[in-house]
């Protein structure tokens, strides 16, 4: 309790934002998780493994606590504040404080163990295993030599500059919506197409802390990528081997795709951390037979989390159900317990997942993640084949010595599966065939094809199928082939666009690769000493360490040069590249500045003022750091032209032409550490551009992220507007218009705007582009004031719009300047972009009208 004390003093000082996050991140992380563990896990021997996993149940707890606290905080009316997030954590801490103080005496549930065994000793399952491996009594020198090299490898390629680069738009979108929370907007987590965990995390670190920074909201998810290789370490341990776990860890560590989602404020590292703790503790379930309400609990509440984080987790479960059938099926004395534990288990954790399931599933913006996730992701005709994505994204993020390591000792897993499980004769035979079945894709570019089309799932899946049921196979290994198999199998062959989901598999690979290693280790080392055996396993690990570290070094840690963005010319050196490896897109996490910091600052200043536009796509980014400023191109007195890692966006330097000829001219330029990288234009309505400023980022960083607080103003898409203005108004049967607001609402003069902000829904699959025309006129047709344009200032064409999905449409509308006084009619109406046709309206008396009239405008002299 000292360290949460001093934490709470910590938070109310002075001290460098970084402390205080570590500070808040203790309050509603560390402190509640150590005390909820002690009421989780049931005693231990004390031993260096289960030191280990209470670690680790400490760390993926941590988000557990802190998301069911977040979540519970943000349903309460109005915003919320620092003293609500104190008051709650610290009564639950003190609630389970007393629980444990109170219960001290009491013997925990089945401590006895019918069935327990050293980490080192060999289990029953493998007594008749030709390949078993000993059981040694591992040095606790060499074990925490092991745990100080995977820290400081882990950490060296994590904890590094997290301020590596602006927020990416993921990242924005998160910090956003964060902001949101502590604003009070209560439904904003139901609009996010993934799991909250992503946004309340950095809103815990909003409310207690008042500010974010990049460093500041990417340390949790740089932290719980550190805890999630001891994790995978702890599930090898107990399903492998201490030397398995070990070198799966290891290769975790330099994996791109696992640095950089450390290195990110989204959810990939915590539904790792959280999916291989909550399969460590059924494990331990499995192989120590006691304490099935505490683990089951304890895993319940992990899954949930993962499941709370995104649906990823789900990934997990096939290898969860191996282990717990399993349990059943070897533990006869205690099967009704098992069972009973298993059902409270379910049920806590599916009231869990239905705080925020429940609400996110009736709120109509549900059916737009349901379209998003069937239409974008998994798709509509599988099977499909992503294994030369797979290595081409791969190869990116991680190297391609890496994508070959993995294929080709992966390969010799499922050989030793075969071995292991089918016996020698058809072991011989399974593994004859996974080779030429192998050679034959290869040959192939990894594709087969039966009439004409991709049936790679075929031959795929079959030999998953037999390293899965492999008759004499133990029941650990069959686990980590499970979750490694059925999510391999769903995202290569029955995704549509994985992209970078397939990060998922990548630890249950990573265990099958530690497990080949281990046993080569064991089989090349058999005439060394027990010393030279670890000195082998330290050159061969340091070897594979040395080399693909000095990838993922140079790609995201490198700070002097934008490696990703500069690949022709800074490309890792040594490391070959497959063709085509720079069209790969979806590139999260790699260093990259365009200096839009800057920009707030300079709003701020009241240096700009006004609307802009910017070549940047999605509106998360400049949302976040212009601070809210509205963007639209029909009344933009700015542009600022970036540049991206998206192979697909516009550079800034391609279209200074096209700016020119729209009346802009550069009006200053902003350099990071010298570099120039964006330009801002002034249009020539807004005034004369004089001559050209330059403004450095690191001269204006400090102003902005004082400010950077979640005070600013927040809009659609952030948040889910209402209209002041409610209708039900349908046009062509797939898009409802359900509101409007006008500002000002009052009279009106000539040459004056006015705001109509429109809100619509998609109620079906648009049939095509739709142009929104607002008009005001009498008489034949005498326009008072007409604007047409596609929706959303031209951003978001009605082919991009998901069923159910709410867009709020912005449009400035400036009043004709020879307008007579009067009262006029006000319409929206809704055409076809390619043929002018318009989208017909039914009246409630059965009438089509192809313009709706929202009210009047009133004209004055």
């Amino acid at each position: 309790m000292g360290v949460v004390a001093g934490a709470h003093a910590i938070l109310f000082s002075e001290l460098p934002l970084m402390l205080r996050t570590l500070a808040a991140l203790t309050i509603v992380g560390v402190g509640p998780a150590l005390l909820l563990s002690a009421w989780l896990t049931p005693r231990d021997d004390g031993s260096d493994q289960a030191v280990l996993e209470r670690t680790v149940f400490i760390a993926a707890l941590a988000f557990t606590t802190l998301t069911l606290g977040m979540l519970l905080l943000s349903y309460l009316p109005g915003g919320v504040a620092r003293w609500q997030v104190l008051l709650a954590y610290d009564l639950a801490m003190v609630g389970l404080g007393c629980g444990l103080w109170a219960g001290r005496g009491a013997q925990g549930e089945g401590e006895t163990s019918r069935l327990h065994h050293s980490p080192f000793t060999v289990h029953p399952s493998h007594l008749n295993n030709s390949l078993a491996r000993p059981a040694p009594r591992a040095s606790r020198y060499w074990l925490l030599a092991g745990a100080f090299i995977l820290l400081l490898l882990g950490a060296g390629v994590r904890l590094p500059g997290l301020g590596y680069a602006e927020f990416h738009g993921d990242e924005a979108r998160a910090v956003l919506r964060a902001s949101a929370v502590i604003q009070g907007e209560e439904d904003v987590l139901l609009l996010h197409r993934k799991g909250p965990v992503e946004i309340l995390t950095p809103a815990a670190l909003f409310a207690l802390t008042g500010q974010l920074d990049e460093t500041s909201a990417r340390l949790p998810f740089a932290l719980a990528g550190l805890a999630g290789l001891f994790a995978v370490w702890s599930i090898g341990w107990r399903l492998l081997s201490p030397v398995a776990g070990w070198l799966a860890a290891l290769l975790l560590a330099v994996t791109g795709y696992y640095v950089a989602f450390s290195r990110f404020l989204q959810y990939q590292s915590v539904v790792i951390l959280t999916t291989a703790a909550a399969l460590l503790t059924v494990a331990a379930l499995f192989q120590e037979h006691r304490a099935p309400t505490r683990r089951l609990l304890l895993a319940a509440l992990l899954l949930a989390t993962g499941l709370l984080a995104h649906y990823d987790a789900l990934a997990a479960t096939p290898a969860l159900a191996v282990l717990l059938i399993a349990a059943y099926i070897h533990w006869r004395a205690g099967r009704r317990a098992l069972v009973m534990s298993a059902l409270l288990a379910g049920v806590v954790g599916i009231l869990i997942l239905a705080l925020y399931y429940v609400p996110f599933l009736l709120n109509p913006a549900a059916r737009a993640t349901v379209d998003y996730l069937v239409g974008e992701r998994i798709g509509s005709a599988p099977p499909y084949n992503n294994l030369g994505d797979l290595f081409l994204r791969g190869a990116l993020y991680n190297s391609a010595y890496l994508m070959a390591l993995l294929a080709g000792l992966s390969l010799s897993g499922m050989m030793l599966v075969f071995w292991r499980g089918y016996g020698r004769r058809w072991g011989l035979l399974a593994s004859g065939v996974a080779l030429l079945a192998s050679g034959m894709l290869a040959l192939n570019g990894g594709v087969w094809t039966l009439n004409g089309r991709d049936m790679t799932v075929i031959p795929a899946g079959l030999l998953l199928l037999l390293a899965c049921c492999a008759p004499r196979l133990d029941t650990e290994r069959r686990a980590v082939w499970v979750w490694f198999a059925t999510a391999f199998l769903a995202y290569i062959f029955f995704t549509d666009r994985p992209r970078t989901h397939v990060h998922v598999f990548f630890a249950p690979w990573a265990l099958i690769i530690g497990d080949v290693l281990a046993t080569m280790w064991l089989a090349t080392g058999r005439r060394l000493s027990n010393t030279g055996k670890a000195w082998l396993a330290v050159a061969g690990a340091a070897v594979m360490a040395l080399v693909l570290s000095a990838y993922v070094y140079q790609l995201y840690v490198r700070n002097d040069v934008e490696v990703l963005r500069t690949w022709p010319v800074h490309a890792p050196a040594g490391f070959w590249s497959p063709g085509g490896i720079e069209s790969v897109d979806g590139r999260f996490g790699f260093p990259f500045t365009n200096g839009w910091k800057v920009v707030g600052a300079l709003y701020a200043q009241g240096k700009i003022v006004g609307d802009y536009e910017t070549n940047q796509r999605y509106m998360w980014i400049p949302d976040w750091y212009t601070r809210g400023q509205h963007r639209c191109g029909s009344t933009a007195e700015w542009y600022f032209a970036v540049n991206s890692l998206e192979p697909w966006m516009e550079d800034q330097t391609q279209m200074a032409a096209r700016l020119t000829q729209q009346g802009f001219s550069p009006w200053g330029v902003v350099t990071v550490n010298g570099d120039d990288r964006m330009t801002i234009y002034r249009n020539a309505q807004a005034g004369p551009a004089d001559a050209t400023h330059r403004f450095a980022l690191e001269d204006f960083t400090p102003s902005f992220d004082a400010a950077a607080t979640p005070s600013l103003p927040l809009a659609y898409p952030v948040i889910q507007e209402r209209p002041q203005h409610r209708l039900d108004v349908t046009f062509g049967d797939e898009i409802k218009l359900e509101g409007y607001d006008l500002h000002p609402a009052g009279p009106l003069r000539p040459d004056q705007s006015f705001r109509l902000k429109l809100y619509w829904r998609a109620v079906a699959p648009s049939t095509g582009s739709h142009k929104v025309s607002v008009q005001s006129y009498y008489g034949d047709g005498v326009m008072v004031a007409q604007k047409d344009a596609l929706p959303v200032c031209d951003r978001e064409p009605t082919t991009t719009w998901d069923a159910g999905e709410l867009v709020v449409d912005v449009h400035d509308v400036i009043v004709a300047a020879d307008a007579p006084p009067g009262v006029y009619p006000l319409f929206v109406s809704l055409y076809r972009e390619a043929s002018g046709e318009r989208l017909p309206i039914r009246q409630p008396t059965g009438e089509l009208i192809d313009a709706f009239q929202l009210g009047n405008l009133e004209i004055q002299e």
